[in-house]
């Protein structure tokens, strides 16, 4: 019985590789596709974007509903990085797709220093959140990254008072947000910078935990864009060496936060409601 079962087991993994292993080698432009999972697949489209200099990364998905019938049927926003102006810095994209590939419109954001868009996610009243990574002096006293916040309307608009920066002197970066259905604040999952200045200011927006590199996960209340609370953790090495991130985070069925990452010791999932 054992035997049988060690057999199986091998044949699954082999299966595994040798599909992983196909799919590499063809993974071209003609043969990626949108399946709708009917016989007839309607969503059977590729889509790509060139921007004029350098490299273009997507970075997160996120389906949307336009039509206020309460199902994300109705296309796609894309955001990620480009670089725009033929030097070496970055600005973020947002691209709204329609249900059949066909570009809606395409912006980018941000200022003349790298700045990358990690994650999007539509809220409540339709527009789109979006998380991400900004360089600036807004915090510390030079051009680090801090978390970047900010909104669009569904026309590709930044709404009006959105934009927003949280860190420190070090570089903190954003990397996944949800919307909180049951409290409605912005959830968001980060990397901390790379030193610690001690200033806390929980009811500010200009919070400051930067330490070596530590999961920083915090609740923004729309109404102000201040930090309602915060939470840092961090892996087991001395201070100076932690290289911990969060980079994704969902909600469940019961509001917890289902937070995942990178850990120099480990690869840590954390669980949390507060």
């Amino acid at each position: 019985m054992k035997t049988n079962l060690r057999s199986v087991i091998l044949l699954i993994l082999a299966f595994f590789f040798v599909q992983i292993s196909t799919a590499t080698a063809q993974c071209t432009l003609s043969n990626i596709f949108v399946d709708d999972g009917t016989v007839n697949a309607s969503y059977n489209w590729p889509y790509t974007r060139d921007y004029k200099y350098g490299d273009d990364i997507a970075w997160d998905v996120e389906p949307i509903d336009a039509n206020n019938d309460g199902i994300k049927d109705d296309g796609f926003i894309v955001v990620g990085e480009t670089n725009t102006n033929g030097s070496n810095n970055k600005d973020a994209f947002v691209i709204r797709l329609d249900k059949n590939g066909n570009e809606v419109w395409a912006y980018t954001f941000g200022g003349t220093l790298d700045d990358v868009a990690y994650a999007a996610e539509q809220l409540a009243n339709k527009n789109i959140l979006i998380v991400g990574s900004k360089q600036s002096t807004a915090f510390g006293t030079t051009a680090n990254s801090n978390v970047w916040l900010f909104i669009v309307d569904l026309s590709g608009s930044l709404v009006t008072g959105s934009e927003h920066e949280y860190g420190g002197s070090g570089n903190d970066n954003g990397y996944d947000v949800k919307e909180d259905p049951t409290t409605g604040y912005y959830i968001v999952a980060a990397g901390t910078g790379n030193q610690d200045d001690g200033t806390f200011a929980a009811n500010s927006v200009t919070l400051d935990p930067s330490s070596g590199g530590e999961y920083w996960i915090f609740a923004v209340d729309p109404s102000t864009y201040y930090l309602h609370w915060n939470v840092i953790e961090e892996g087991g090495y001395p201070s100076s060496n932690h290289k911990d991130f969060a980079k994704g985070m969902t909600i469940d069925h019961q509001g917890y936060y289902m937070v995942t990452g990178f850990c120099r010791l480990a690869m840590p999932i954390t669980k949390c409601k507060i």
